[in-house]
C-alpha cells in the first residue's frame, strides 16, 4: 500500500510540475462551415489530411511528421464552465519535436432547427432583388461594396502585368472617393450618382492643381471602375434569374409530377373498385375516368391500358415525379440546414429575434479565442475557416479587435492587450462567402451619412486590430477560393477604404475539370496545393508577414514576398459555367414553346438543350475519370490513385 501511495504521489508531483511549466506550443483554431456538422468531425478531418500529407510527402519535401495525435480536456481559462477540447499533434523534424494544438469552435447546435423552410424560402425570394436595389443606389452609397469592385479591378490589372495607371493613383482615387461621401460634397452633390462623382473629381482636382495626366488617368479608372462594377451587377443579375427560372421549372415539374401520381394512382384506385365490384354501387363512371385519363398521354378514350404502360410518356411521367419528391426533400434539407443557418447569421438588425443566436454564436467563439490565446504557453495562432465559418471567424477577429481598441487610448498598444491578439499570424479561409454575404445580407444603410461613417468604423477592416497596426499588417489572410465553387469569391470587401495595400491574400485554385458547384465547395482540403500552404503556415511557420523581408539593409520589409496569391484558373470553365447558366433557359424555352405550340422554335430549343446536355456531360465525364486535378498523392503516382498512408503509418 506504501509503495502504491509513493507512486500515486509523484505522478500527482510529476503532472503538477508538468502543469506549471507546460510546452510551448502553436494554437490552430478551426470554424467548421454550414450545416449538422458534428462536433469534432471536420477538426479531425483537418488534421487527417495534414497526417496524410504528411506521410507521403516526407521522404521527397522533407515535410516532417506527425505523430502523438491525441485529444485532450483542459479547463477554460476566461470564466467559462464549459471544459475545453483540442487535438494535441507533436510535428518531427531535424530532430526538433514542437507541439501543436487543434481547438474548433462548433456552433452547429446553436444554429441547429431556429428557423422554418417556409421562413428560408421567403428570405431567399427576397434577395431576388438586390441587383435592382442597388442598380438604384446612388454612387455614393454602399461604399464598402462600390470599394470592393474598384480593389478587385486593380487586383485584376496587376494580375495581367498590364497596368497602365500608377501605385498613387489608386489611393488618390480612394480619397477623392471617401470626400465624396463627406457633408460639403453631399451639400453641392446631393443626388449622389457617378455623373456627380465626376464632375466632383474635377472641381477637387482642379482646387489642388493637379496636372492633366493625373487628372487624365484618374477619371479614366473611375469610369473603368463603374464599368467593372456594372459588369458584376449584370452577372448577379443574371445568376438571380437564372435561379428564379430553376425554380419556374421545378414548378412545373412539380405540377405535372403531382397529375401524373394523382392521376395513376386514381385511375388505379378506379380499376381496382371494378375488379371487386365496388364501382357501380358508389356512383363512379369508369368510361368518364378511363376516357379522360387516357386521353392525358394523347390516346383514344377506348384504348386499353396496356397502351399506358408502352408509351414513353408514362415513363417521363413516373420518372420525373420520383425525381421531383426527392428534389423536393433535398431542397427542403439544404434550405433548413444550410441556407438557414446563413439566415441568421446575417441577422443584423438588433430588434430581430434571430439575432440573439447570432451574438450567441459570437460570444462562443469570442470566448474559444480569449481561452486560446491567454495561455502563456501558446506562442502563435493560426485561424483557419470554411465555408459560413468563415464570416464567423471574421467577425470574431474584428470583435477582439473592437475588446482591445475599447481598453486602450492608444490604438498602436492594443494589439498586445488585454487580449494578447499579436499571437495571431494567420487567418485562412477556404471557400469563403464573406464578399457575397456582405453584397446581400447586411443592410447597414442610413440615411444620414454620419450613420455610414459610424457603423464602418466601429466594425473595423483590414485597417484595424488585429489585421493591422500603425498602418502596417500584421495578419496574413490567406483566401483560397475556386471559380466553381458559387459560394467562394476573391475578397475584397474588407480592405481597409484609404490603405489599399492592406488586403486580402486571394488565392485560386481549380479541383476539378469541370465545375462542380458542390464538389468544388468540399475539396479544399484534398487539393494538393491548398494542404500544402496550410502544412507550411502551420508546421514550418512560412508566409508570416512578422518574417517579410526587408529592401535593402534598412528598407521597408516587403510583405507581398510573403504572398501566396494569385493562383491560376481553367481556361474552359467560364465556358462550362455559361453552358450552366444557359441549360435552365434552355428547358423552360423547350417547355414554353411546346406549350404554345410553337413548331418553328421546337427544334431549335430542343437541339440547342440537347447540344448543351451533351457536351455538359461529356466535360462532366472526362472530370470524373481524372479525378481531382491536383490531389494528395505518393510521388510518382498518378493523379486519379488514392492512397490512405499516414505520418502515423510511417512510424
Amino acid at each position: 500500500m506504501d509503495q502504491k501511495k509513493e507512486t500515486a504521489q509523484a505522478a500527482e508531483k510529476k503532472q503538477a510540475k508538468s502543469e506549471e511549466s507546460p510546452a510551448p506550443y502553436t494554437a490552430v483554431v478551426y470554424f467548421h462551415g454550414m450545416g449538422s456538422q458534428r462536433r469534432y468531425e471536420e477538426v479531425s478531418r483537418l488534421v487527417d489530411c495534414l497526417d496524410h500529407y504528411a506521410g507521403v510527402n516526407h521522404e521527397q519535401r522533407k515535410t516532417g511528421l506527425l505523430r502523438e495525435i491525441k485529444a485532450y480536456l483542459e479547463t477554460c481559462r476566461n470564466g467559462r464552465t464549459d471544459d475545453v477540447s483540442y487535438l494535441r499533434v507533436t510535428h518531427i523534424k531535424d530532430n526538433q519535436r514542437p507541439k501543436f494544438r487543434f481547438y474548433e469552435v462548433y456552433w452547429a447546435p446553436l444554429m441547429a432547427g431556429a428557423i422554418s423552410t417556409k421562413e428560408v424560402v421567403k428570405w431567399v425570394l427576397a434577395r431576388l432583388a438586390t441587383p435592382v436595389r442597388m442598380g438604384k443606389t446612388p454612387w455614393r452609397l454602399r461604399p464598402r461594396v462600390k470599394r470592393s469592385a474598384l480593389f478587385r479591378l486593380w487586383a485584376d490589372h496587376e494580375k495581367g502585368g498590364k497596368n497602365t495607371y500608377q501605385h498613387g493613383d489608386l489611393h488618390e482615387l480612394l480619397e477623392d472617393y471617401d470626400a465624396f461621401e463627406g457633408q460639403a460634397a453631399r451639400q453641392k452633390y446631393p443626388k449622389g450618382g457617378f455623373r456627380d462623382f465626376l464632375a466632383f473629381l474635377s472641381d477637387q482636382h482642379n482646387k489642388n492643381n493637379h496636372g492633366a495626366a493625373l487628372r487624365g488617368r484618374i477619371v479614366a479608372l473611375a469610369k473603368e471602375w463603374r464599368s467593372s462594377h456594372n459588369r458584376a451587377e449584370m452577372f448577379t443579375f443574371a445568376m438571380l434569374l437564372t435561379f428564379f427560372a430553376v425554380m419556374l421549372i421545378a414548378v412545373f415539374a412539380a405540377a405535372v409530377a403531382a397529375v401524373g401520381v394523382s392521376g395513376l394512382a386514381l385511375a388505379g384506385l378506379v380499376l381496382l373498385l371494378k375488379e371487386i365490384g365496388l364501382a357501380d354501387s358508389i356512383g363512379i363512371d369508369i368510361d368518364k375516368v378511363n376516357s379522360f385519363f387516357l386521353q392525358i398521354f394523347g390516346l383514344q378514350s377506348n384504348a386499353p391500358w396496356s397502351q399506358v404502360f408502352s408509351r414513353p410518356d408514362f415513363y417521363v411521367i413516373l420518372a420525373l415525379s420520383l425525381f421531383t419528391l426527392l428534389g423536393l426533400v433535398l431542397v427542403r434539407t439544404f434550405l433548413r440546414d444550410y441556407v438557414g443557418d446563413v439566415q441568421l447569421w446575417t441577422t443584423y438588425e438588433e430588434t430581430n429575434e434571430k439575432y440573439r443566436k447570432r451574438k450567441e454564436v459570437l460570444k462562443g467563439a469570442f470566448d474559444t479565442m480569449a481561452h486560446v490565446l491567454l495561455d502563456e504557453a501558446c506562442e502563435r495562432v493560426v485561424v483557419i475557416g470554411h465555408s459560413l465559418g468563415t464570416t464567423i471567424a471574421h467577425d470574431t477577429l474584428l470583435e477582439l479587435g473592437r475588446y482591445n481598441r475599447a481598453r486602450h487610448n492608444d490604438r498602436a498598444k492594443a494589439l498586445r492587450g488585454p487580449l494578447p491578439l499579436h499571437k495571431i499570424e494567420h487567418f485562412i479561409t477556404l471557400g469563403s462567402p464573406i464578399d457575397k454575404v456582405h453584397y446581400f445580407f447586411e443592410s447597414h444603410k442610413g440615411k444620414h451619412h454620419r450613420y455610414n461613417r459610424v457603423v464602418e468604423e466601429v466594425r473595423g477592416d483590414l485597417g484595424e486590430v488585429p489585421f493591422a497596426s500603425n498602418r502596417k499588417p500584421h495578419i496574413h489572410w490567406i483566401n483560397i477560393w475556386d471559380r466553381a465553387d458559387l459560394v467562394s469569391s476573391s475578397l475584397e470587401t474588407p480592405c481597409n477604404k484609404l490603405l489599399p495595400d492592406l488586403k486580402v491574400d486571394n488565392f485560386e485554385i481549380s479541383s476539378y475539370y469541370f465545375p462542380d458547384p458542390v464538389k468544388s465547395h468540399s475539396a479544399y482540403f484534398e487539393h494538393a496545393e491548398v494542404i500544402s500552404i496550410i502544412f507550411d503556415v502551420i508546421f514550418n511557420h512560412r508566409y508570416s508577414y512578422k518574417m517579410a523581408p526587408r529592401e535593402g539593409s534598412h528598407g521597408a520589409p516587403n510583405y507581398s514576398a510573403q504572398n501566396v496569391g494569385p493562383g491560376t484558373r481553367l481556361p474552359f470553365t467560364a465556358p462550362l459555367q455559361s453552358m450552366m447558366i444557359a441549360l435552365p433557359w434552355l428547358i423552360l424555352g423547350t417547355i414554353v414553346v411546346h406549350l404554345m405550340r410553337v413548331d418553328f422554335w421546337k427544334p431549335i430549343f430542343l437541339y440547342g438543350t440537347a447540344f448543351v446536355i451533351i457536351v455538359l456531360l461529356i466535360a462532366w465525364g472526362f472530370s470524373k475519370m481524372g479525378g481531382l486535378l491536383k490531389p494528395v498523392k505518393n510521388p510518382g503516382t498518378a493523379a486519379h490513385s488514392s492512397t490512405e498512408t499516414t505520418s502515423s503509418d510511417v512510424l
